[in-house]
């Protein structure tokens, strides 16, 4: 089982390398946009690509879903390349219909959008970046498949960096404002796609298969209502905020939201390696030993991650987005521990991959949207972003326990709870200390809040969360570094 961990926690970690460049960049950008950009303009720019998120769904039929089951290592050459290529024929055709549409209506649909006339380029710049990414996602999802992280992750540098760069010349030097935005992305976007022609060459051939594209759509419709649903809990409130409190709000939010987005990255490079990982060890042995090993490994590495950035959150937040985004702060560590439950949600999904059960996904991911609509309408308009923090909470909750309770009538899995237990409370228990001592942004303070940091594995240890196994395979990992 350590092996398997190993092999694991080696392609979280590149995956992460990559999508880490991608939130590096977005940190990177935070004190560009609280600068060049007016707070209502930070809040447009969130709700516009809210609206690319949502699209992005229904471009993707739901076929990178189902690339990550059926494009695996195990799989015959000839069988890849039918896969591959009938999914990118598919997702190719629809794709260039919605941008269309999206194209002839941009004027309209800005006007639900913002609420306000005189955006409707951005929607159709955000139709040319839906295009370029929906292409591009077939052969990086092929990769992920085949458990390439190492190309994965420097096809994602590149377009982050590129990003990045085009982002500072034309707003810095062009002085193009909101426009300059979209703009690097489309050319970033533009620039990915390139750099995935060699996957694409090697496995596209001129000849689709209706029974390879059947097999996909099966699986993989179910969950264009299951990401959809996803994404209201994920990006709707940005939406409720702009209609409830004004988009200065909205702008504020969408600033902060990266920082409790740092448990996101965390979640989403594990689950990039975990899914497709699972389905490769379960066609060879019962993995369910294993998933309850990570599901404990996962949130001891989660909570010290999420317990890092609420103690240092004065620091990050003054530094990177200035003292206009400073109001808003407390919702951070809120977002971090939602985003730590879409975690254990992640985990649990272990079943529904392996027994291929994803037709009741739409109901569980549903029940989270649900909730956090409902509390959305209820909370934001008397307590703002706050209230949009502990709605995406709620739903993370519900959907990770619906999960539970259904996955166990067809995949159980011994969780060690008890260890899970001793995690989260040793995480809770540091939290509340530093914020009792309420030490400030002296360095006295700042050294004090890293001791109490540094407290939380000895807090394991005495809790006795380790096993023998673990602590003699540290003690010998201790001795070779030594």
């Amino acid at each position: 089982m350590f092996d398997h961990l190993k092999r694991l926690a080696r392609h979280t970690a590149v995956y992460g390398v990559g999508d880490l460049l991608g939130r590096a960049v977005s940190f990177l950008l935070v004190p560009l946009y609280t600068r060049r950009l007016t707070t209502a303009e930070n809040g447009w720019i969130g709700v516009a690509f809210t609206f690319i998120a949502f699209a992005g769904i229904l471009y993707s039929l739901g076929l990178n879903q189902a690339l990550l089951r059926y494009f695996g290592r195990d799989e015959d050459e000839a069988e890849r390349r039918r896969t591959f290529s009938s999914a990118l024929m598919a997702t190719g055709a629809a794709s260039l219909a919605l941008s269309v549409a999206l194209w002839a209506g941009a004027d309209r649909i800005a006007r639900l959008m913002f609420e306000a006339d005189g955006f409707g380029r951005f929607v159709r710049m955000g139709a040319v970046i839906l295009f370029l990414d929906t292409l591009s996602g077939v052969p990086l999802n092929a990769l992920r498949a085949l458990e390439r992280p190492g190309i994965y992750a420097g096809i994602k540098f590149a377009q982050f960096a590129l990003t990045l760069v085009l982002n500072v010349v034309l707003l810095v030097y062009a002085g193009r404002g909101m426009d300059g935005v979209f703009e690097s992305n489309i050319a970033a976007s533009a620039f990915a796609l390139i750099c995935c022609l060699p996957v694409t060459l090697r496995y596209l051939r001129p000849a689709l298969s209706g029974d390879a594209l059947k097999r996909m759509l099966k699986f993989g419709l179910p969950y264009i209502p299951t990401v959809l649903a996803g994404l209201v809990t994920e990006v709707s409130d940005r939406w409720f905020i702009l209609r409830f409190s004004g988009p200065e709000e909205a702008g504020v939010y969408t600033i902060l939201y990266k920082f409790g987005m740092v448990m996101s990255l965390a979640t989403g490079a594990f689950r990039s390696a975990w899914l497709p990982f699972l389905v490769n060890i379960s066609r060879k042995e019962d993995g369910r030993p294993l998933c309850a090993r990570t599901m404990t490994y996962f949130l001891m590495a989660s909570v010290i991650l999420c317990v890092s950035v609420t103690l240092f959150l004065d620091e990050i937040v003054g530094v990177l987005a200035g003292p206009d985004y400073m109001r808003g702060r407390g919702a951070v560590p809120v977002i971090l521990a939602a985003y730590l439950m879409y975690g254990v949600y992640v985990n649990l999904m272990a079943g529904v991959y392996v027994k291929e059960r994803t037709r009741i996904l739409p109901v569980i991911v549903g029940a989270g949207a649900a909730v956090n609509i409902a509390f959305n309408v209820a909370l934001i308009p008397s307590t703002g972003m706050m209230g949009a923090a502990w709605a995406t909470l709620a739903a993370y909750v519900v959907m990770a326990a619906l999960l539970y309770v259904w996955e166990r009538g067809f995949y159980p899995v011994a969780y060690e709870w008890g260890r899970v237990v001793k995690v989260l409370f040793a995480g809770a228990a540091v939290t509340a200390l530093a914020l009792w001592s309420d030490l400030g942004a002296t360095l006295w303070g700042v050294a004090g809040r890293a001791a109490m940091l540094a407290a939380y594995p000895a807090i394991l240890w005495g809790l006795g969360v380790f096993d023998r196994a673990e602590i003699d395979r540290l003690r010998g990992f201790l001795k070779r570094g030594s």
